[in-house]
């Protein structure tokens, strides 16, 4: 589900991006999971919205939890 920008939507610049902390809004029980970027190159912050439903939501976090076990 989380992919990348391919590139930097005001520079153009491919490779140069940082995730910096995401962030989850509930409307009307949908879920805008919402990923915030950097791009290394100008400066210039964006962000990133998909909607997703809170099964996808807990399956992902389930998974994340599985991975940071040793």
């Amino acid at each position: 589900m989380k992919a990348e920008p391919d590139f930097c939507p005001f520079c153009g610049t491919q490779g140069e991006l940082n995730e910096i902390e995401s962030s989850m809004l509930e409307v009307d029980s949908d879920y805008w999971l919402i990923y915030h970027w950097v791009c290394n190159f100008c400066g210039e912050q964006f962000d990133k919205v998909e909607l997703s439903d809170y099964q996808e939501i807990e399956e992902v976090s389930a998974l994340e939890d599985f991975q940071d076990i040793p």
